[in-house]
């Protein structure tokens, strides 16, 4: 059953006679059920009334073009108009389209003024994009400690990218008790469906060393981010069930992974088809997992399913 058919009638009404607070309910619950174009609609509808909320979601609708042709200066104009309302979460996402250029010239400087205003009221979000920065050094001096500290003032907010950050910065470290935590923080982001932490997760038990190496749990939390679309878990997958790996050895399911991997443009899943199309025999060569993902790549990963 389509789910907007159970949208209680009077709050349609109220929507239609101008209320605010049903106008944004409304939004949510067609957004929620993607129907883009008619929740931009609506969250236009609020916005131009003033709710701070409404000014920021129909940001992120322009910033994805979800609903309106995509487009950063509406973005920004959307998200400039919420800040000015004391939403903190807007400041961070103007600072997003400095960091990457989008509708403005792009300027890590900025992006991190941006990212410190929003820090200064405690926003989430703007912890980890400025936590990011100090790691890599960009519009900032390059500072582990100063990356860990807004990675974890995020994920103690429940942030699952900053949680992933977090963690991977903490295993940088290379101490016993810096990986503990570490493995902590992938477990909380892992289990609220975070498919990068998920897969670092199930790589952690399949090496060992930090946790008792358990290659059956290490191929469950492999297969939960394969199946949520992770590509490099989806070429792991492949692996374990090309070599047997916590899972039953099934060279077919191997292929089928890597095959949707290929999809999404892996090239080492691309290679190990090959080589069972040209080599098929139980010594293929090169078919091996590869390292854990990058902040930049989770980065991509937040921006494309952000709200």
């Amino acid at each position: 059953m389509n789910p907007v058919s159970v949208m209680p009638e009077d709050v349609k009404q109220l929507a239609a006679s101008g209320d605010v607070a049903a106008q944004e309910w409304l939004a949510d619950f067609l957004r929620n059920a993607n129907q883009h174009s008619e929740a931009a609609h609506w969250y236009t509808k609020a916005a131009e009334q003033g709710s701070a909320t409404a000014q920021y979601n129909l940001g992120w609708a322009y910033f994805h073009g979800r609903g309106v042709a995509l487009d950063y200066e509406q973005a920004r104009e959307w998200w400039r108009r919420a800040a000015e309302q004391g939403l903190a979460r807007a400041l961070g996402s103007i600072g997003l389209l400095f960091e990457h250029g989008h509708g403005v010239a792009q300027c890590f400087e900025q992006a991190a003024r941006w990212y410190q205003a929003g820090c200064e009221r405690d926003d989430a979000p703007s912890h980890w994009f400025l936590g990011r920065l100090y790691a890599s050094g960009l519009g900032v001096p390059a500072d582990r400690a100063k990356a860990i500290e807004h990675f974890r003032r995020a994920a103690e907010h429940s942030h699952r990218s900053a949680q992933y950050s977090l963690a991977m910065a903490l295993l940088e470290m290379g101490t016993p008790d810096a990986a503990r935590e570490a493995v902590e923080w992938l477990q909380k982001a892992a289990a609220h469906e975070h498919a990068p932490s998920q897969y670092s997760l199930g790589l952690v038990y399949l090496e060992g060393g930090v946790v008792a190496q358990d290659p059956q749990m290490a191929a469950q939390w492999i297969q939960r981010a394969a199946s949520g679309g992770h590509a490099d878990a989806q070429f792991a997958l492949g692996v374990l069930y090309y070599k047997g790996q916590g899972v039953l050895q099934d060279a077919e399911k191997a292929a089928q992974w890597w095959v949707r991997a290929k999809e999404q443009g892996h090239v080492r899943a691309r290679h190990n088809l090959h080589l069972m199309n040209v080599q098929p025999s139980s010594s293929l060569s090169g078919i091996t997992l590869h390292e854990v993902d990058t902040p930049g790549a989770d980065a991509q990963y937040w921006e494309k399913t952000a709200a």
